[in-house]
């Protein structure tokens, strides 16, 4: 399903370049179908992603995503 991408306000801050932050969230949401496909409407919904090192939190609304926060340079710890 392709999903309309929406950013709250405030939901990109102290970053370098908010253009390329935008691009990688959504590149990384676009990856990610199949998992938020299966969440619930209006739930919230955490993506941490490696490639990128982006935390993403968002919330699915029927065909559009919600952004609620995204941060970058965040390191992943395997266990």
């Amino acid at each position: 399903m392709d999903y309309k991408i929406i950013y709250a306000e405030d939901s990109i801050r102290g970053c370098r370049d908010k253009n390329a932050l935008k691009e990688r969230a959504s590149d990384i949401i676009n990856r990610s179908t199949t998992y938020i496909e299966k969440a619930e409407d209006a739930s919230e919904i955490i993506i941490a992603d490696n490639r990128y090192k982006i935390y993403l939190k968002l919330v699915k609304v029927d065909d559009r995503i919600v952004v609620l926060d995204v941060q970058e340079n965040i390191y992943i710890l395997d266990s």
